[in-house]
């Protein structure tokens, strides 16, 4: 009998839906318990893989929802910071450092050590995310948008207003500049 896909593929598909599932169950029903069930079996699910592009993205995309789903427990911040580090150092090796994901890391590393009062190592790394999103704005507006919108956040909170409103003044060009392009 013949099967319409690979193992690996079939196995990619399942570590999808288990990953899938995973951020249904935390963001819409709120039931932390089974989604960190699921992500953790999306884990081994791509461990018993061979590496290659499509599990190596599967495995970056996954670990950094596992740290976001972490970092919003304030008790297992040091376990999101770990697996932010492992995300990036996985990006770094299996697609570049300019990556948006890259940038997308830096800013959840950047809002992990901003929870922990840890500000003079969150702001260099919101900068480079910035300025990495900021070289293709129209790649991706949303992420450096909200970007901006978090280390706009943290200057405020350190008494920084006026570099804070210059922050969520470009964030409003980007803005802009997206809803002109959708309407094009």
């Amino acid at each position: 009998m013949e099967t319409c896909c690979s193992p690996q593929d079939r196995d990619l598909g399942l570590a999808a839906a288990l990953h899938s599932g995973a951020l249904r169950y935390s963001l819409e029903y709120k039931d932390r318990a089974t989604a960190e069930v699921m992500y953790k079996l999306a884990l081994r699910v791509l461990s018993r893989l061979e590496s290659g592009p499509s599990r190596d993205e599967a495995v970056i995309r996954l670990k950094g929802d596992l740290a976001e789903f972490c970092a919003g427990d304030p008790g297992r911040l040091n376990e999101a910071e770990q697996l932010t580090l492992e995300t990036l150092g996985l990006i770094s090796t299996c697609l570049g450092r300019g990556h948006f994901l890259s940038a997308v890391s830096l800013n959840n590393l950047a809002d992990i050590y901003t929870q922990q009062g840890r500000y003079a190592e969150a702001e260099p790394l919101y900068q480079r995310a910035v300025k990495m999103l900021d070289l293709d704005p129209c790649e991706q507006p949303r992420i450096l948008i909200a970007v901006l919108g978090q280390y706009a956040t943290m200057l405020r909170k350190l008494g920084r207003a006026a570099e804070a409103e210059e922050l969520s003044a470009h964030a409003g060009e980007v803005s802009g500049r997206m809803r002109w392009a959708m309407q094009r």
